[in-house]
């Protein structure tokens, strides 16, 4: 064991072998970790420990090398209906070929460690993203996506065009280490846009309480990507337009009822509005509460 080593003691060791080999009683657990990670003779084997030079009964010391990488996800990968001898590529976030296996080979199991994957067949056109973000086991099957790559040979930023038909619709943009690169609402504009490395991101959208999410393979050497997505129809406990919990009729009852006059404002009455862009709300008469709104849209 090394000094550069990392372990972590499961065992027990008795007292006469580190009385031997230190000269004295261990007083401390700092006194025998470091006699532990500094004696350069010891000779390790299946992951256990033994002073080579004490005479006796030497009972062994346990301890287990933790691992320096991050936990891996077994992978099992489902061909489908794919003819054996089609070959499929495994691609990681930074696009690079890590494997290749085809149908005839027999099953494919891999293990992974966390981030953004693509499978890709290159004859067909067929890809299929996921994402490994612990260590259970998933399978992943390939399904039919034809996307069109450029594969030119080049560096730089990819330009990336978030859109959503929704102006409220949110949108995040998520990278292979799981971090958000770009976020917020498309606004009156419609779209988000950014220019990002290449590699494989997920992006979300958001409306209310409905989430989509997409993925996106970008390529150095590629033009700008458009990802778009359809309205999002989340559900509404009130009629509003276009959720998915409004029926028409809900619609057509909700426009009568609030066109419908159910007292009239006399002449002294007072109106408050209060917009969160103005500084100071204020506070208008009837007659010219119309022309103040109209100041502010």
């Amino acid at each position: 064991m090394r000094q550069n080593d990392y372990a972590v003691v499961v065992g027990i060791a008795h007292y006469p072998l580190f009385h031997a080999d230190l000269g004295g009683p261990v007083n401390d657990a700092k006194h025998f970790v470091e006699w532990l990670v500094t004696t350069e003779d010891q000779a390790p084997g299946s992951g256990e420990f033994q002073d080579p030079a004490f005479e006796g009964d030497d009972d062994w010391v346990f301890a287990q090398v933790a691992s320096k990488q991050a936990p891996t996800a077994t992978v099992q990968i489902d061909f489908g209906q794919l003819s054996l001898e089609t070959n499929v590529e495994l691609i990681d976030a930074s696009h690079n070929s890590i494997e290749k296996h085809m149908p005839k080979d027999g099953p494919w199991q891999t293990h992974l460690p966390s981030g953004f994957y693509l499978l890709q067949v290159p004859a067909t056109g067929q890809r299929k993203f996921f994402d490994v973000t612990g260590s259970d086991l998933i399978t992943i099957s390939l399904e039919d996506r034809v996307v069109q790559e450029n594969r030119e040979d080049a560096t730089g930023k990819v330009h990336l065009v978030v859109e959503a038909g929704d102006p409220t619709t949110e949108i995040f943009v998520i990278d292979s280490h799981f971090q958000r690169v770009m976020e917020g609402v498309t606004g009156g504009h419609g779209h988000r846009e950014v220019d990002l490395d290449p590699g494989i991101y997920k992006i979300k959208f958001a409306a209310g309480f409905l989430i989509q999410e997409e993925y996106v393979a970008l390529q150095a050497g590629s033009g700008p990507v458009i990802v778009t997505v359809p309205d999002l129809h989340f559900s509404a406990a009130a009629p509003i337009k276009e959720t998915s919990t409004t029926q028409d009729y809900h619609e057509e009852n909700a426009n009568k009822v609030s066109k419908r006059i159910h007292c009239e404002i006399g002449s002294s009455s007072w109106n408050i509005l209060v917009n969160a862009s103005v500084a100071h709300p204020k506070i208008v008469r009837a007659g010219s509460l119309a022309s103040y709104v109209a100041d502010r849209i």
